[in-house]
């Protein structure tokens, strides 16, 4: 099976996971393309991120490259275990042979990474564990 262009709605709750991040107490540990600090960077990501899963679209599917859908404008909250299952998805229809090795790749796993440990952190069953 091939990748495909993921929705805007994934892409939507991927944005709105690097935009709770920056806002966030773990936002030194996010790589510098992930913060969004303005509208501006929104847009960016944005397309960024569609580009590279365009990319990843090609290597698999040949033809033309996929054109994407641009910013909708208006960010909806989610939660971030909407937000992670969203990210596991675009990392998945992202990853290609010419992407693995991408900056905007390698810092879209590390935004995965960061989200994971929030949650689990964040987690009834983490508060309940016992240190050591």
């Amino acid at each position: 099976m091939g990748n495909y262009i993921v929705e805007n709605t994934t892409m939507t709750k991927v944005i709105w996971a690097a935009g709770w991040i920056t806002m966030s107490d773990d936002y030194e540990c996010l790589p510098e393309s992930m913060r969004l600090t303005c509208k501006d960077g929104v847009t960016r990501l944005w397309a960024r991120l569609y580009h590279l899963n365009a990319i990843a679209v090609y290597d698999s599917c040949g033809g033309p490259l996929a054109i994407t859908d641009s910013y909708p404008g208006k960010l909806k909250e989610h939660t971030p275990m909407e937000s992670y299952k969203a990210l596991r998805c675009l990392v998945y229809q992202c990853r290609s042979e010419s992407t693995e090795r991408n900056t905007l790749f390698k810092d879209l796993e590390t935004l995965l990474n960061i989200l994971a440990n929030i949650i689990v952190v964040n987690s009834e069953q983490y508060a309940k564990a016992h240190w050591g």
